[in-house]
């Protein structure tokens, strides 16, 4: 495949995974007049967009398995269908525990397959710091998404109802069917080749947790898919990423309220989603740029991301003005970016055939964390008025991803310093020196 058509097959799906993966993290637009439909609380409310979101993410391993076991055209097809048809068919919907299954259940599966096909067309396709660089670009399509998102609800819940938005996004989302088949025509394009000695050089380079990093892998107990995946480098990006992007997909289902709590009114709602979703794509587009230009540890990045949306939440905690509140918040999206230095790490700390799983397992813990945070969230704030117990909760667990991160990088420094001179020994391995650089 050459250069130009690798990108025109990106930039495609980027904006099919803009408006599909996108919806899940605006879905909290709808938070109110799902809420005044149905007749409902807080917590049952949220359940809806906590299910979406959640089964989204934690869905990831298993979209993962399929894509390897079944190839990208069939994933595609299936999570069209899923899409489309979950969200059409809630347009009939009377009761919102339907929408548990239409919208949470269906179209988290077809959204979670969606995006995971993303995350393979751009490993499948792209090697070294450009892999890393679209990476990088394809984190912010929930950031701009969220943009144009809000305003469009609003304007179609006023025009056509919540149950007729149901159907217009469905309508929309059948545009995926188009890509699915342009994939199945190419689908040679897109088959898994083995990797080239500069490859797994890369490889080791950035798998550099031990002097003998064979004792580090760990089998885990389901199938051969996890082997070589479950490294102590790797196990530390996963719990922190989890506790973090956990935390974090859970509040978005509630932007819009507390901004509502906090006294302002819909307008400057969306405004301060814009503001959190424009300083998002600036905190995913930022590691994939530093790849590009500088060598430092990949670790550090998300390590100072967890520490800015720490900062932010606790500024949205005691601000009383609508610029400071609008600061914290924008702080606060440097989530965003955490979840594309926990990607790019991936896709170099494992075999090409693993990423999938790698990524997803992500994705999936951090999913079935949001899906429990979510109804907590709101029951915090209908038995106690206020949402001043929710930030301690999500800097906390900010907190917990960069000392899990920060600890990491101490300790491997720690265990290559004995190792300083490795290059003036003759004997050894070129493959350790790799390692070591």
């Amino acid at each position: 495949m050459n250069q130009s058509t690798k990108w025109l097959y990106f930039w495609v799906v980027f904006v099919l995974a803009t408006f599909q993966f996108g919806l899940v993290f605006s879905f909290g637009a709808l938070f109110p007049s799902i809420r005044d439909t149905f007749l409902t609380d807080r917590p049952t409310t949220a359940t809806v967009q906590a299910l979406l979101m959640g089964i989204t993410t934690s869905f990831g391993v298993v979209s993962g398995v399929i894509i390897n076991k079944f190839g990208l055209p069939v994933a595609l097809l299936v999570s069209s269908i899923c899409m489309s048809s979950g969200f059409a068919v809630s347009f009939i919907v009377t009761d919102i525990w339907y929408l548990y299954a239409t919208i949470g259940v269906l179209g988290g599966i077809g959204t979670s397959l969606f995006y995971v096909s993303f995350l393979t067309v751009i490993n499948r396709t792209f090697k070294g710091k450009q892999r890393a660089w679209c990476i990088a670009i394809q984190g912010p399509c929930p950031s701009i998404a969220g943009l144009f998102y809000p305003y469009l609800l609003d304007e179609l819940v006023s025009t056509y109802g919540v149950r007729g938005t149901f159907l217009v996004i469905g309508g929309v989302f059948c545009n995926s069917f188009v890509f699915s088949l342009m994939v199945w025509f190419r689908r040679s394009d897109f088959t898994l080749q083995p990797e080239d000695k500069l490859a797994e050089q890369e490889k080791h380079y950035y798998n550099t947790m031990s002097n003998n990093p064979k004792k580090e892998q760990m089998c885990a107990s389901v199938g051969s898919l996890f082997k070589g995946v479950m490294t102590k480098r790797y196990i530390c990006l996963l719990v922190a990423a989890t506790v973090s992007v956990g935390t974090a997909d859970a509040f978005l289902d509630f932007v819009f309220d507390i901004s509502h709590w906090k006294g302002f009114d819909n307008s400057e709602a969306n405004m301060v989603f814009v503001f959190f979703n424009i300083c998002g794509i600036i905190f995913c587009i930022v590691p994939g740029l530093i790849q590009q230009v500088l060598d430092i540890d990949t670790y550090l990045l998300p390590f100072g991301l967890a520490l800015f949306a720490c900062s932010g939440c606790l500024i949205v905690m005691f601000a009383d003005t609508y610029v400071m509140y609008a600061i914290g918040l924008s702080c606060m999206s440097a989530v965003f970016g955490l979840v594309a230095c926990a990607f790019i790490i991936c896709a170099n700390l494992v075999r090409l055939e693993h990423v999938n799983v790698a990524i997803g397992l992500i994705m999936t813990l951090g999913g079935l964390l949001s899906i429990g945070m979510g109804p907590i969230y709101g029951v915090i704030r209908d038995n106690t008025g206020s949402y001043n117990s929710v930030f301690p909760i999500f800097a906390t667990a900010q907190g917990i991803a960069a000392v899990l991160l920060i600890e990491d990088f101490i300790s491997r420094k720690l265990k290559k310093q004995p190792m300083k001179d490795v290059n003036n020994v003759d004997n050894i391995s070129e493959e350790t020196k790799i390692i070591h650089v």
